[in-house]
């Protein structure tokens, strides 16, 4: 790695999607970052960190991957056999991700021992950055939503939760470590989050501020916020659409300078707004098509027939007004339609040119129907409907939905788009954690696929290499990717902090 880029420290560094940002930053070709210590607490996800940083063994030192790891990702040699083969660069790996728990005893004194053996290679951590988001569930307003219930039952006390003050944990090596700059992110839910009535964000701000550091808020430095007031706190809110991220995110960004060096009202040049938007069709088309799992008859032959009866009978049964969705129903069904085979990439001839984590779920045969009818809408129409807009017949078994006998009222149910079509000429929408649990919200935009986006496809929509492998069974690759800093967002966001005048 090169002994001349700025050291990072990353926690709460999940799958790695800011560190792979300020990994990717280069300087005449060279790396301008190196990720010294990532810190995470999940098991897979620090299997997924591990593994990267073996890729920078080789790619952070301008050499390609060896085949071996694009075996890996084949399946066609373990995890074990490829570090077996590489010793040195998994040492180094293993040295750099970091499975531990802030704020846990055991887990703070391995990360003093990592630190310490960092500081006699001669790491000066005084002139590196410090970046990571605390655990982001107690600020979410869909995590929110769900604390208000337990509290009104008194399953929930705010006393006992600590995830809202995880991030005095940042603060506390913050302040022992003393890193020339810091960057902090977290949910946009973050900044109208109440803790013991009041604003979580705002004791944040004046915690960071108190630890010796000079703020400053990227989307007022870049015009790039929907708030250009810096002391608006929303002015720290950036959107990714803007800046080439094919998907309308919203993040919250807080970079910090040490004070002593003197920064004041930065200018950040990089970090520029992209004038056009990244689409779904820019991510995902040239992916491989896919069907979808069906639990009735998972045959290619079964899943192509029962397609083509379910999109015939909706082409029949919906109203005259909806003619221009029939009659894209009507084009999958037909028997000369191409319908995809598989429910997996194949294992390609060339090794070099591997897509993995592209495996479809299994659905439902009424799940399946829905995606047929949404995805159809949205190749017509270029929206996603709501449940007013269903065929009754296709309405979920939800308790809220049954009680609704009119559209108005169906309006009015809470999460009326509770399954929704991602438009190929749009961004998508926001790829979160929830992807883990059901595709609803995620339904893939081509109806003769039929079902809800991969792994790989939601890291496309991430901005993750497709050489990025995601660790773990599928629901935790799910849930890494949808928890992930869009890489690309984040190496905007280093490119701009190099510009600065401090190292």
């Amino acid at each position: 790695m090169n002994e001349f880029a700025v050291p990072v420290l990353d926690l709460f560094a999940g799958p790695g999607g800011l560190g792979e940002g300020f990994a990717s930053a280069r300087t005449r070709g060279r790396p301008s970052f190196r990720l010294c210590l990532s810190i995470e607490c999940d098991e897979y996800a620090h299997q997924t960190l591990t593994l990267r940083a073996f890729c920078r063994e080789f790619t952070g030192r301008g050499k390609p991957l060896p085949s071996a790891y694009f075996e890996h990702m084949c399946a066609q040699l373990s995890r074990e056999d490829l570090l077996e083969a590489f010793p040195a660069q998994a040492q180094d790996a293993t040295a750099e991700a970091c499975l531990a728990r802030l704020g846990d005893g055991s887990g703070d004194r391995l990360i003093t021992e990592r630190v310490d053996a960092l500081r006699r290679s001669g790491v000066d951590l005084r002139k590196g950055v410090m970046i990571g988001g605390p655990p982001c569930q107690a600020y979410s307003l869909v995590g929110r939503s769900r604390l208000a219930r337990a509290r009104a039952s008194g399953e929930y006390q705010e006393a006992n939760d600590g995830r809202h003050v995880l991030y005095k944990q940042y603060l506390r090596l913050l302040e022992e470590f003393r890193p020339a700059v810091f960057v902090m992110e977290n949910v946009r839910g973050i900044l109208s989050s109440m803790y013991e009535g009041q604003p979580i964000f705002g004791q944040i701000l004046e915690d960071l501020a108190r630890a010796g550091y000079d703020l400053h808020a990227l989307g007022n430095a870049a015009g790039a916020s929907l708030f250009a007031n810096h002391d608006d706190a929303r002015a720290y809110l950036l959107m990714a659409d803007r800046f080439g991220v094919p998907q309308r995110r919203a993040r919250v960004f807080v970079v910090g300078t040490r004070s002593d060096l003197g920064v004041r009202n930065i200018s950040l040049p990089n970090l520029n707004p992209s004038a056009a938007r990244a689409t779904v069709r820019d991510a995902i088309a040239d992916l491989p098509g896919l069907r979808s799992g069906l639990s009735s008859d998972d045959s290619a032959e079964g899943w192509k027939d029962w397609i083509r009866c379910a999109a015939g009978r909706l082409a029949r049964e919906i109203p005259a007004s909806m003619n221009d969705i029939a009659q894209v129903l009507e084009r999958v069904g037909s028997p000369s339609a191409r319908l995809p085979t598989r429910r997996g990439a194949q294992a390609p001839r060339r090794l070099r040119v591997v897509i993995a984590n592209h495996e479809t779920r299994g659905h439902i045969p009424e799940d399946l129907e829905r995606y047929l009818f949404y995805a159809a809408w949205g190749t017509a129409r270029g929206t996603s409907p709501t449940l007013p807009d269903l065929p009754r017949r296709l309405l979920p078994n939800h308790r809220n939905v049954h009680g609704a006998a009119s559209a108005k009222q169906l309006a009015k149910v809470a999460f009326a788009d509770r399954f929704r079509v991602q438009i190929f000429d749009e961004p998508a929408t926001t790829i979160t954690s929830h992807i883990s649990k059901d595709g609803h919200y995620f339904i893939h935009p081509d109806p003769k696929q039929c079902r809800s986006l991969t792994v790989r496809e939601a890291a496309r929509l991430q901005t993750f290499p497709d050489d990025y492998l995601f660790c773990g069974p599928r629901t935790e690759q799910y849930r890494q990717v949808g928890n992930a800093v869009p890489p690309l967002l984040a190496r905007r966001i280093a490119l701009a902090i190099q510009s600065l005048d401090v190292w």
